[in-house]
C-alpha cells in the first residue's frame, strides 16, 4: 500500500507516462498499405512521434507529405495540418484543383512559406502552443525541408561573407528540442524532410549503396525514431506497372517524339526504426495527376513476399481462407490475379489485415490484444 501511495504521487507529474495509452492504436498513416507496412507494429506513425523523410532532389519527399495530409483529412474530419514550406514551392506545387484530386481539404491545411527559424520554431512554441491549449485540432506539423531552415546567426549576419560553423545544426537542435514536449503532450505528429549531401567515406558508400547521406547534424539523426529514405526508380521497371503498362501518355509527345511521362515509381526504405523492424523496403507508384495509384500492386508484392499467397505452380496463385469465396480462391496467371485484386477491395483488405497480424505476431501479441483491436480505427480513443 505504501508503494502505491508513492506511485500515485509520482503519477501526478504532468509528464508521467500513462500506462493505459497505446501509441500504436493512435496513428497517422499513408494512403498506401505498403508504406504503412514499413513501420511494423500496427502499420503507422504513432501520433506525437517524429519521422524524417530524406532523399535526393525530386525524389518524392513532398509528395509523401501531401499524402499524409490527405489521409489525415480522410481519417479525421476535424484535423488540421500545418506545413512550413522552407523551399516556398507550395503555391506552384499544390493548386486548389490538385489539392482536391489528392484529397487535401485546403480549409484544414495551412502552408507557411518561410525558412526563417524564428518564424518557424518561435511560432510553434508560442502561437501553436496556445492554440493547442485552447483545443485546436492540429494533428500534423511538417517542416519541408528542415535542411533549408536558415541558421539564426546567418539570418542576422549583414554579409554573406561571414561564415558560422555549426549555426544551422545548432538552430535545428534547439528549435526541435523546444518542440518535442509540445508534440508529445498534444499528440501532434511531426514530419521533417531532409535534403542530402555527398558521402565521401568509401566504406559507407559500400555499406549503404548510396553516394549521398542525409544532410543534418547528429541531433537530427538521433531525433528520428523513424528515418525513411525515398528515391525514384530510374530503371525501366520504374516507368511501368507490374503488368507492363507504361506510365506515359502516347497521345501527347514532345519535340523529339517522346511520350509525356504520367508517373513513376518511388522506392522507400525505413533505414531507421526505433520501434519496429529496420530496413524494410517497398516500391509505390505516383501519378502526376492522381497521386499514389496501383495500391493493389503494392499489396500483391507484399502478399507474395510475406507468404500470404501460395504458388503451387509458376502460374497459379492461391489465397487460402478468403471468406468471400469459401475456403480458398485461386487465379491462373499474374495478370489475372492482379486484375482480381484491383477489382476486389475486400480481398485487398483481407490481405492487409493478414500483413498486420504478422507484425502483431512478431510482437508476441495475440489477436485479442489491444494492438490488434486498434487496427480498425485510426482516431484517438
Amino acid at each position: 500500500m505504501a508503494k502505491n501511495k508513492w506511485m500515485e504521487r509520482l503519477a501526478k507529474h504532468d509528464a508521467a507516462r500513462q500506462w493505459d495509452y497505446n501509441p500504436f492504436a493512435n496513428i497517422l498513416r499513408f494512403s498506401s498499405p505498403a508504406m504503412n507496412w514499413l513501420f511494423g507494429n500496427t502499420h503507422g506513425l504513432p501520433k506525437g512521434y517524429p519521422i524524417i523523410i530524406f532523399g535526393p532532389e525530386h525524389s518524392g519527399k513532398t509528395l509523401f507529405c501531401y499524402d499524409l495530409i490527405s489521409q489525415l483529412h480522410q481519417d479525421d474530419p476535424e484535423a488540421i495540418a500545418v506545413r512550413f514550406d522552407t523551399e516556398m514551392r507550395d503555391e506552384a506545387q499544390l493548386t486548389p484543383a490538385k489539392a482536391a484530386i489528392y484529397g487535401i481539404d485546403i480549409n484544414r491545411y495551412m502552408p507557411m512559406l518561410t525558412n526563417d527559424s524564428e518564424e518557424i520554431f518561435d511560432y510553434i512554441e508560442k502561437e501553436l502552443r496556445v492554440m493547442l491549449q485552447d483545443g485546436a485540432p492540429i494533428k500534423l506539423i511538417i517542416i519541408d525541408s528542415i535542411t533549408n531552415v536558415i541558421g539564426r546567426r546567418a539570418a542576422e549576419a549583414k554579409t554573406i561573407g561571414k561564415q558560422v560553423i555549426g549555426d544551422s545544426s545548432l538552430t535545428q537542435q534547439e528549435g526541435l528540442q523546444r518542440m518535442q514536449r509540445l508534440m508529445h503532450k498534444y499528440r501532434v505528429s511531426l514530419v521533417l524532410t531532409a535534403q542530402v549531401r555527398s558521402e565521401f567515406d568509401p566504406t559507407e558508400k559500400m555499406r549503404t549503396g548510396l553516394d549521398y547521406k542525409m544532410a543534418g547534424g547528429w541531433f537530427l539523426k538521433h531525433l528520428g525514431g523513424y528515418v525513411l529514405h525515398v528515391a525514384p526508380n530510374k530503371n525501366k521497371a520504374g516507368r511501368e506497372s507490374l503488368s507492363g503498362v507504361k506510365l506515359e501518355d502516347e497521345s501527347m509527345k514532345d519535340g523529339l517524339g517522346h511520350a509525356d511521362r504520367t508517373g513513376h515509381k518511388i522506392r522507400a526504405r525505413m533505414r531507421g526504426n526505433s520501434y519496429g523492424p529496420k530496413n524494410r523496403t517497398v516500391e509505390v507508384t505516383f501519378d502526376y495527376n492522381k497521386g499514389f495509384i496501383n495500391r493493389h500492386e503494392d499489396i500483391f508484392q507484399l502478399a507474395i513476399e510475406r507468404g500470404l499467397v501460395d504458388r503451387p505452380t509458376n502460374t497459379k496463385y492461391v489465397v487460402e481462407d478468403y471468406p468471400a469465396a469459401g475456403k480458398q480462391s485461386f487465379w491462373m496467371g499474374m495478370d489475372k490475379f492482379l486484375k482480381g485484386l484491383a477489382d476486389d477491395e475486400e480481398l485487398q483488405k483481407f490481405l492487409v489485415t493478414k500483413l498486420r497480424s504478422q507484425d502483431i505476431d512478431l510482437m508476441n501479441k495475440g489477436p485479442n490484444s489491444a494492438f490488434f483491436k486498434a487496427e480498425e480505427t485510426h482516431e484517438d480513443e
